[in-house]
């Protein structure tokens, strides 16, 4: 955020973004079902949605850890692509410049062998 001059609330920001990531990222999932198991799926979630443990166990219940991950993984990619491909035309050449920098850094980093 520091890379394009992020002026607003960037913490508000964070929080919604994750959201709507881990939101798409269940939707995603739940459709990845046969269709008569995601409607019982969703009406389940929906009656836990204030329930963390009950939700979880919903999920784990019905994809292995792996799915999601992938799936949130995917899901975050999607998401800040298509934000940056959002704000790419109102940016300054400086702010490109810096973010392509932010990236690259990033890239390296995720791309090392643990």
């Amino acid at each position: 955020m520091d890379a394009i001059g992020y002026t607003d609330d960037k913490e508000k920001f964070a929080d919604e973004f994750i959201k709507n990531i881990q939101l798409q990222s269940l939707s995603n999932l739940v459709q990845s079902l046969p269709v008569d198991k995601q409607d019982e799926v969703k009406q389940r979630l929906d009656n836990n949605s204030s329930n963390p443990e009950a939700f979880a166990s919903i999920l784990n219940g019905n994809f292995s850890q792996s799915e999601i991950q992938q799936s949130l993984q995917k899901s975050a990619q999607d998401m800040v692509s298509d934000y940056l491909q959002s704000i790419n035309d109102s940016l300054s050449v400086e702010q490109r410049n810096n973010l392509a920098k932010v990236s690259e850094e990033f890239h390296q980093n995720t791309s090392r062998p643990t």
